[in-house]
């Protein structure tokens, strides 16, 4: 952790250094350093659904429930506070199915 401010100040003084008056040969000091930091991830977003389809609007719902439920365990168990997960819709919509016939006389 302390890398970053010891690269900031050598990358100050290197922007600074090289500065020279116009036409003159003063001696001067130029730095330059490479940093990679590397840090622990903090946060993962993940969006997924779960769709179902039923008989009835209320079987799927439950069924629909129910694997929702299994995927939030599953996250939980995996050490995920309750608190970041979060629900942002839920629909529902009856699954239709348009038959056109046709009639040759």
């Amino acid at each position: 952790m302390m890398k970053m401010p010891i690269f900031l100040t050598l990358l100050a003084l290197g922007f600074e250094a090289t500065v020279q008056a116009d036409g003159d040969d003063a001696c001067h000091v130029e730095v330059t350093g490479v940093d990679v930091v590397t840090q622990s991830t903090t946060i993962a977003r993940v969006k997924f659904a779960v769709e179902t389809q039923a008989k009835t609007s209320k079987k799927a719902s439950e069924s629909n429930t129910r694997k929702a439920d299994r995927v939030i365990s599953a996250l939980k168990n995996a050490g995920i506070d309750v608190t970041d997960l979060q629900t942002q819709g839920y629909s529902s919509h009856p699954a239709t199915r348009i038959v056109e016939k046709m009639s040759v006389t």
